[in-house]
């Protein structure tokens, strides 16, 4: 398989194999293939922006309005699975660990991931970047200006 095809394999996976378990166990958490995902706060966006190059240019404040749920996750467990979906082969038993500490709130997460070549073996850990899914309404409350750079 090209290297595009296992990509958009690994991709789907993730959220599949995410949504299997919110199903399973965490039913009355927010969707990640149906709800909104927002940033408890602008300098949670910044930092956001900072790792992941994401434009804040794009960023814009809502306030929740007729919210039926909202469950907050931490992204940086997502940002892993999406390294380690790349490199590795799991259990049913890795997947589950790995997807019940997403919906159950850790505030870390550690795996032992080959490395890139595939001769060795390295820790992958992360720490917590909170976000919110939101199956609800938003109304736009406008558009943030981003710090001027130096």
């Amino acid at each position: 398989m090209s290297p595009f095809t296992m990509a958009a394999i690994n991709a789907y996976r993730v959220e599949y194999d995410a949504e299997l378990a919110r199903r399973a166990h965490f039913k009355d958490a927010s969707s990640r293939l149906t709800g909104i995902f927002a940033f408890g706060s602008m300098e949670v966006c910044e930092a956001v922006s900072q790792r992941h190059h994401w434009p804040l240019n794009q960023v814009q404040r809502f306030k929740p309005e007729n919210v039926l749920r909202a469950t907050r996750v931490n992204m940086d467990i997502v940002s892993l699975a999406r390294t380690a979906y790349r490199r590795a082969s799991f259990t049913p038993e890795s997947i589950h660990h790995l997807w019940r500490s997403y919906w159950g709130g850790a505030d870390g997460y550690m795996m032992d991931l080959p490395t890139v070549d595939g001769r060795g073996r390295e820790q992958h850990s992360v720490g917590a970047t909170w976000e919110w899914i939101i199956d609800g309404v938003l109304r736009q409350e406008g558009k943030i200006e981003p710090p001027m750079g130096p």
